[in-house]
């Protein structure tokens, strides 16, 4: 158990602090823990604050050539949906710009995610990401509310914290903007630690527009990459515009799979996906604006991103829990039923790296489309926005059930198939003022509408590793079956109705010129009905129907006051508060009683102070929080008393303790230099009951898939060329710090995952209306260690990150 004492993270930020100015006048850092991170000789022992220190000391030369004739451009946002400056508002605000996106060769979530404080994330595949923010992280659905302009595309997987969140390819993109802290006012429920927001660029009335742009490179241990995108934006007279966007990418896989009994894959997670986005933008006076659009993408990988580091031994039944005995899984029986065609599965030991240790093909496919309709009316005073949005998502997800069967003592070969369904219908109707004076105000009405349904199908396999044909429900039926009578041993159904609506408001008030104050509520309700059905489970038979429902309301607040001693900084503190709903769990199964049929919501409250502030004329800006979170009864996932299903209940509370920074400087008119990051403490407060398998957590424990540490540090130079063209370039570096996966370090499914430093450079040649670029992705070639498997499904399994990879790419423009 790692504990620590709740002011450490005080201590932390000073050290970290020193030690970074320590580095530049010593290179070497000593007494920094070794990171081992691999690639060349002279680099693959190098520590994070001797990249750190590298980054530091390439800005430190670079201030030979000040110049106070340039400054930080201002970015204006929506966070508060009013257009505002960030440094204006007094919350944590990142913006990430299109020229940002493009010069960090940005083109999803996983690429961007590290360069934000605060920001963290679980990844098990594209698809299959869970968003944390200021670590508040548990099981049930997300505590971070996503956003594609003003839709509503926040995952829902309660299994895994909100996981499964849509990887939209990032193309013609305006900014994305991650809000720190709770937004429980402005976008309620789900926003209890931070929003996403990713808003694409729109139609443009003033003049034709277009680019093409193709992509090339190759993935050590995998193979060749390609990617093309494109968008043309079209005036139509004066009044109307369209803009079409479209992408395509098609990524190597670098994981291979040597257990296919029919011959092993290799290059296994391979990933094709098809994209476009159509908008049309109608304005016939300067006051009204209407926007029409619709974006669609479709995913297919060829098999999972998970693999077993070298020297681990797979299928060891030493690793697994097991009802039944070793002599049982040999002999083929297991509690009483015979199972005439299973035969013995040996472990195996893993030699080579990126090797995945399934005996199944998991290709899967996601699938959706986003459609929506905005309205804007400008008056003298305000503007009135109306908005409706539809989300819908068709996700196939496939693992090696193996190992889990196994576990309960069913030694067959299967596979596990979860196809998933998922409709949102968001709708907003908003007044924001503009009256010029003292007071500003905005407030709404807000109403969604959610369909969900989830299978579980397991399934025996061919020797080819495919589904062993289609899933038969009931071709099982009691508890005298044979498991050689069909291809479906197990599955389940569950569906979900969920409805919330909401009123909100938020005042702004200029005090003075220097105090200003604001205040916000929240009151939703939210009603939840769902089914469950399980079938022939295991040869126990068919459950009946089960129907459950939940039913909840909340109040949500903040309160903020800010002083500015100029136009240039601010101080502020904020109290604000977060809320997760509730859901239903699945309590029908017969040899697994006493699981709750519905877990009820959680709630946190931040106290939050910060600075802002534009120094140095402009060229220095430097914004940074610390915040105190108090989060009360969590959910939290457990087993039932035989470890067999899965459920949700609210168990124990917890706290966090942060600090985030983050820092640009122009050194001069060529040369600007980042440097950011965060350092939490985020643990809990009180025991958790014990299960099954001994994942509870005590008093102190670390929230699991939190690290404590999180940079970041950039590097960017531009100079025009003598012919015309203009050079530039960019170097990155991040890092994050190690974290266990489960509450309990003694937990035989806890996974100690490594910290771990990434680093990429990108260098661009721009001439006329041609962009010649190339680059390298992971330029050490890290292991980084993003996520773990952590069950039974593969104890020691890791998702991690894409080997080196070097492109090339062209880009066009015409207009």
């Amino acid at each position: 158990m790692r504990t620590a004492p709740r002011l450490n993270i005080l201590k932390q930020y000073i050290v970290f602090n020193r030690m970074s100015r320590a580095c530049l006048a010593d290179a070497r850092c000593h007494g920094a823990e070794n990171l081992n991170i691999g690639g060349s000789q002279t680099m693959k022992n190098w520590t994070a604050k001797q990249y750190i220190a590298m980054a530091l000391g390439v800005a430190t030369l670079a201030t030979a050539f000040p110049s106070a004739a340039a400054t930080i451009e201002e970015v204006v946002v929506t966070a508060r949906k009013r257009s505002e400056s960030t440094q204006d508002i007094p919350i944590l605000i990142t913006a990430l710009s299109d020229e940002f996106l493009e010069r960090g060769k940005i083109k999803d979530f996983a690429d961007f995610a590290g360069q934000v404080p605060g920001l963290q994330f679980q990844d098990l595949g594209p698809g299959d990401k869970e968003y944390i923010i200021r670590g508040v992280n548990a099981k049930g659905s997300s505590t971070v509310g996503t956003y594609y302009d003003e839709a509503v595309i926040t995952a829902i997987n309660e299994g895994d914290g909100g996981g499964s969140n849509v990887d939209i390819k990032l193309i013609d993109m305006e900014r994305i903007e991650v809000l720190n802290g709770p937004q429980g006012t402005l976008y309620g429920a789900n926003s209890m630690s931070g929003t996403i927001k990713f808003i694409p660029k729109k139609p443009e009335l003033e003049a034709f527009d277009s680019f093409m742009e193709g992509d090339v490179s190759f993935t050590e241990e995998g193979s060749e990459n390609y990617t093309v995108n494109g968008m043309v934006n079209i005036p139509m007279g004066e009044t109307a515009a369209l803009r079409v966007v479209g992408w395509r990418s098609d990524n190597s896989g670098y994981i291979d799979e040597p257990r296919i009994k029919s011959g092993g894959r290799k290059n296994i997670n391979d990933e094709d996906t098809n994209g476009g986005r159509i908008m049309l933008r109608f304005k016939p006076n300067e006051r009204f604006t209407a926007d029409a659009s619709i974006l669609a993408q479709d995913t297919d990988v060829g098999g999972s991103a998970r693999y077993t580091p070298k020297g681990i031994t797979a299928f060891n039944t030493d690793n697994l829990l097991p009802i039944g005995t070793i002599a049982e899984f040999r002999d083929g029986t297991a509690l009483g039923i015979p199972v005439p065609q299973a035969e013995a599965i040996p472990p195996f030991t893993v030699t080579d790296e990126l090797t995945n240790t399934d005996i199944t093909k998991n290709s899967w496919g996601d699938e959706f489309y986003i459609a929506s309709l905005t309205l804007n009316y400008e008056f003298d005073f305000g503007n009135v926005l109306a908005t409706t949005n539809y989300f819908d998502r068709d996700l196939d997800f496939a693992f090696d059930s193996t190992p889990i069967l196994l576990a309960f003592a069913v030694p067959v070969p299967g596979i596990t198939l979860e196809p998933e369904s998922r409709e949102v219908w968001s709708n907003e109707i908003r007044f924001s003022s503009n009256l010029g004076g003292r007071y500003e105000f905005v407030t709404g009405v807000y109403v969604q509408r959610e369909k969900s349904r989830i299978d579980v199908e397991v399934l025996t396999i061919t020797p080819d590793g495919e589904p062993n044909g289609e899933f038969t429900p009931g071709d099982i039926p009691g508890s005298d079956a044979t498991f050689d009578t069909g291809n479906t041993f197990f599955g389940t159904i569950e569906k979900k109705d969920t409805d919330q609506e909401a009123v909100f408001g938020e005042v702004n008030i200029d005090v003075t010129k220097e105090l200003k104050l604001v205040g916000g509520l929240r009151y939703f309700w939210s009603s939840l009905d769902g089914t469950a059905e399980t079938t022939h489970e295991f040869g126990f038979g068919t459950s009946p129907l089960e129907e459950n429902s939940s039913d909840e309301s909340a109040l949500t607040y903040k309160v903020s006051a800010s002083w500015d001693f100029d136009d240039d900084q601010m101080v502020y503190g904020t109290i604000s508060t977060g809320f997760r709903i509730g859901g239903i769990n699945r309590a029908n199964i017969p040899f697994a009683p006493g699981i709750p049929k519905t877990y009820d919501s959680d709630e946190l409250t931040n106290y939050e102070i910060g600075y802002k502030g534009n120094l140095l004329d402009r060229r220095l800006q430097l914004t940074t929080a610390l915040y105190y979170i108090d989060w009360t009864d969590m959910s939290l996932g457990q087993y039932d008393a035989t470890g067999s299903i899965p459920f949700l209940t609210n168990v124990g509370d917890a706290e966090v303790l942060g600090v985030e920074f983050n820092i640009d400087a122009l050194l001069s008119d060529n040369w600007e230099f980042s440097i950011g990051g965060s350092v939490l403490n985020a643990e809990l407060t009180e025991d958790q009951p014990l299960d099954p398998f001994g994942n509870n957590g005590q008093d102190g424990d670390d929230i699991p898939n939190v690290p404590g540490e999180q940079g970041y540090a950039a590097l960017n130079y531009n100079t025009p060329l003598s012919f015309g063209a203009t050079l530039s370039s960019r170097f990155d570096v991040t890092y994050r710090g190690s974290t266990d996966t489960q509450f309990s370090t003694d937990s035989r499914f806890n996974v100690d995952l490594d910290s771990y430093v990434l680093a990429n450079w990108s260098v661009f040649l721009e001439y006329n209306d041609w962009t010649f670029s190339a680059y390298v992705k992971n330029l050490t070639d890290e292991r980084a260690q993003f996520d773990a498997i952590s069950s039974d499904q593969d104890p020691l399994g890791i998702v991690g990150n894409r080997p080196r990879t070097w492109g090339i790419s062209v880009k066009r423009t015409f207009n």
